[in-house]
Order: structure tokens, then sequence, then C-alpha cells
């Protein structure tokens, strides 16, 4: 959100920046790509994650984090007030399971 990255800037350091723009946009090698709770937003994660380790430098780590409980009573009443009552889509992409991402990962040379 526009907040969030507006309070992210006091954290702002020389190679060390915030910004928002399309993941599929993003160029260059990257010590670190950290991520929490928003690529289970972006589809196709065979896909992303190539990109994305593709995009580190020899040496660098990915850190990432989704949610995998979209089946949860709580996600599952939350989705269901946002579509009857506020007429609301949620939309989160497939989320693999971990032993596919581990698998996804081992296979890109993690």
């Amino acid at each position: 959100s526009a907040e969030m990255l507006n309070q992210s800037q006091a954290f702002a350091r020389p190679g060390l920046s915030f910004r928002q723009q399309n993941l599929a946009d993003v160029e260059g090698k990257f010590d670190l790509i950290f991520s929490h709770a928003a690529l289970h937003w972006v589809e196709n994660h065979p896909w992303l994650f190539a990109r994305l380790w593709d995009q580190l430098l020899p040496g660098g780590q990915l850190l990432v984090q989704m949610p995998h409980n979209f089946d949860h009573l709580s996600h599952r009443l939350a989705a269901d007030i946002a579509q009857n009552h506020f007429h609301l889509r949620t939309r989160v992409t497939e989320v693999l399971a971990p032993e596919d991402y581990a698998e996804l990962l081992y296979h890109l040379g993690a």
C-alpha cells in the first residue's frame, strides 16, 4: 500500500530502497530477495521462482513466506463476508504445497 511504502522510507539506506513495481518488471541482480505474504498474489510460481532465482547474485539469498491456510475457517469466513456483504471478490493464486516449493527450489540449484 502507499501508506506502507511511505512508512518504509524511514528505513531506506544506501543499497536499500522501497518502491511499488510490478514484479515482472523488476530488473537487476540482488544479494537478497525478500517477500513476506505477498507472492501468493502472483500467478505461475514455477516461472516466478525461476525468475527470482535468476536475479540472485552468486551467494545471494531468496527469503520468502507465503500463507498456506486459505481453507482455514477464519480465511473462509473473511472471504465469504467480503463477497456476500461487500461484493468484493478475493483472489489468491494457487499456492503450492511446501514440498513442491522444496522440489522447485532444488531443481533451480538451491
